[in-house]
């Protein structure tokens, strides 16, 4: 009998001591994967941390793999070397523009609820002793948008006075015959994706109606000459190459060089009105018969020939690689605003 219980008193322990041992194993087991789930997040957090750090190239490390890329396509005599060296030409405005202009900086993007839109535009007017920073600050805008949309040149603004003000920095446009998301876009210097998200603009824009022009600006034409349209040029070290026809066939700048006399080395058609003033060209806003246009929208920008200039605020152009596609020339009329730069051999 005594055996028996004994017996027994050390079955239980045993199972007790099953149990125990079971219970601290998977314990175990559970803080192994939490330190191994942990360690593995952490690991991804830095790769990709790391991976955003690399795609973050500057300007000037791109310039330099374009030389480099000009120099061996020329020792090589590869095919391919009109258009690197085009490519290499107009990475060199970048990396100006990039050290220079503090506008086209990189900024970070903020995500904000409730974005504002063309149906939070205001009219406002003016209370005794306000002036336009004073306005600004009272709408949590910048004084140039407060300036910019109502056509204004100071700070003085006479009380009584009826203003259009922006819920946001930028400017707000009266849309007018021939207007689009990209014209604006490109006359304003901002997105047309935004011009199109903060108007309902999807199906176009409706004349008349005052669109909203997020983060737009107008930038000041400094000139030396009689017409406000045209632009003075400094100089520079840069020299134009006239004579061979310095682009590719099929391509909109080897007809626009083929009919302007455009040098050989202007870049991509993007980079075509910075160069011609470099080159002691002249560059309006206002088109002419036998200028070339130019627009740096898109991947490239697109240069072209204004045919002729009609009153009623058209006109004929034509190009290649537009209109008729790749390698063939056409023609269509478009209204005098569609392209932000005209340009004319002095």
């Amino acid at each position: 009998m005594h055996k028996s219980l004994r017996r027994k008193a050390a079955k239980k322990r045993l199972i007790r001591f099953a149990l125990v041992s079971a219970n601290f194993l998977l314990l175990g087991g559970v803080l192994f994967f939490v330190m191994t789930s942990s360690h593995a997040h952490t690991t991804t957090e830095l790769s990709a941390q790391t991976s955003a750090e690399a795609v973050a190239v500057s300007p000037v490390d791109k310039l330099t793999s374009y030389d480099v890329a000009e120099n061996i396509a020329k020792a090589t005599n590869l095919p391919e070397r009109t258009p690197i060296a085009n490519q290499a030409q107009s990475a060199h405005v970048a990396a100006v523009v990039s050290a220079s202009d503090t506008s086209v900086a990189a900024k970070p993007q903020v995500i904000t609820a409730g974005l504002k839109s063309w149906r939070d535009i205001t009219d406002y007017v003016v209370a005794e002793g306000e002036n336009v920073p004073a306005i600004a600050q009272k709408f949590g805008i910048t004084s140039e948008s407060v300036r910019w949309s109502n056509g204004l040149t100071g700070d003085t603004v006479a009380a009584g006075t009826k203003l259009v003000i922006p819920p946001v920095s930028g400017l707000v446009h009266t849309v007018k015959n021939g207007d689009t998301p990209q014209s604006i876009a490109t006359k304003y210097r901002t997105s047309a994706d935004k011009i199109i998200q903060d108007n309902d603009a999807e199906n176009g824009l409706q004349v008349g109606k005052r669109i909203l022009v997020r983060d737009g600006r107008i930038v000041p034409v400094v000139t030396r000459r009689s017409n406000v349209n045209a632009i003075s040029v400094y100089s520079t070290s840069f020299s134009p190459r006239y004579g061979a026809n310095g682009y590719d066939w099929g391509w909109c700048t080897y007809y626009a060089a083929a009919r302007g006399g455009a040098p050989g080395n202007w870049g991509n058609a993007n980079t075509w009105a910075y160069y011609a003033r470099l080159s002691g060209w002249r560059v309006s806003s206002v088109p002419t018969a036998g200028a070339i246009f130019q627009t740096p929208a898109g991947w490239a920008g697109h240069v072209g020939i204004v045919e002729e200039v009609y009153d009623n605020g058209t006109m004929k152009i034509s190009d290649m690689n537009g209109v008729a596609g790749f390698g063939r020339v056409g023609s269509a009329i478009v209204p005098q605003s569609a392209y932000p730069n005209y340009i004319t051999r002095n």
